[in-house]
């Protein structure tokens, strides 16, 4: 395969700058795909593998999308917290170039380190693993809410408004009008909600999963918000792959199921119930937006999104509380 010279010499550049290869050293790069908001390169040198991320300013996807660059700061930033509570479930950090926003971290063997979409889009579910998951995230939540210093440290609403909420909630507000207010109500609702330090985007593409570790990537949306807002954000890739994996339908939903109990369980910062009936609430405006909002799903048919929107859109309007109603909801629609 050819070359070209100039991404070599690019990459070259990076990786000298990150102190990470020696000025006549020879290397092998990649570009690696899957990600729309950066690009992302795995470098082999004589001696070591290793993956490079920096970030984009405009987004990979139809619509316009642009973000400022500075997130890939707040990623780093968000791991060297985070490995003081979860040290095995995050990536390694091994250079960082913060003016350049751009950083290199371990390269993780796919081999070893299953990718959970990848996984389930060849209907290998890894029930067990929704167990361990909840246990990690749960920890990071109760661990960070009783340390306000992080609502500072993390305070990058402009950031989170510009990945989470415009592409997400905006976005939807703007094109379904009838349901403008109680979309809106739930933006409101994560702003007087910041309670612990969220990832942002906890996602079945962003967890690698080995025998033994459960690890998440992509922390460039994480800052001091609702922890609602991950968990929701987490389940609703759940209940759009059980539409689209018939043969393993009832298995993805008792994913989310036990998924949900175990999180619960060790809510520690506040009243489960309270937090349980916010998610219910995101759960519809997730699932919209990922049929309707600015980063559809690729993996849905026409026929899929439909179902998908016409229950958003019922839910939005239904004052179900409870998880287990909703996804007896969902169970129902499905049939």
């Amino acid at each position: 395969m050819k070359i070209n010279s100039a991404a070599l010499e690019k990459i070259r550049r990076i990786c000298l700058s990150l102190n990470l290869i020696k000025k006549n050293e020879h290397i092998y790069f990649s570009k690696l795909t899957g990600g729309v908001s950066s690009d992302i390169w795995k470098v082999n040198t004589n001696s070591k593998v290793f993956c490079i991320k920096s970030s984009l300013e405009n987004l990979k996807v139809d619509k316009k999308w642009v973000v400022p660059k500075c997130r890939n700061q707040i990623e780093v930033k968000y791991y060297n917290e985070a490995k003081k509570y979860i040290p095995h479930s995050i990536p390694q950090i091994l250079a960082h170039n913060k003016e350049a926003n751009i950083f290199a971290m371990k390269w993780y063997n796919p081999s070893t380190y299953k990718n959970w979409k990848s996984e389930l889009l060849k209907e290998n579910i890894y029930s067990n693993k929704a167990t361990h998951l909840a246990f990690i995230i749960s920890k990071m939540h109760n661990e960070t809410s009783s340390k306000q210093e992080y609502s500072s440290l993390f305070s990058n609403q402009k950031i989170f408004d510009a990945i989470r909420i415009e592409p997400y909630f905006y976005y939807l507000a703007k094109k379904y009008k009838d349901f403008s207010q109680i979309i809106m109500d739930q933006t409101k609702s994560l702003i007087n909600n910041k309670k612990v330090l969220v990832h942002g985007d906890i996602s079945p593409k962003n967890i690698l999963l080995s025998p033994k570790r459960t690890i998440i990537i992509d922390a460039e949306c994480a800052c001091w918000g609702d922890p609602a807002f991950d968990i929701a954000f987490f389940i609703n890739h759940f209940l759009l792959k059980s539409l689209l994996l018939k043969n393993i339908t009832n298995e993805l939903i008792n994913l989310a199921i036990s998924f949900m109990n175990n999180y619960l369980k060790l809510v520690k910062w506040e009243d489960p119930k309270k937090l349980e009936k916010r998610i219910v609430k995101l759960l519809p405006i997730f699932l919209l937006a990922r049929v309707d909002g600015k980063s559809p799903v690729e993996y849905l048919n026409c026929k899929q999104k439909n179902i998908t929107r016409d229950f958003s859109l019922n839910m939005l309007n239904e004052k179900k509380y409870k998880f287990l109603d909703f996804i007896n909801v969902w169970r129902n629609h499905l049939e």
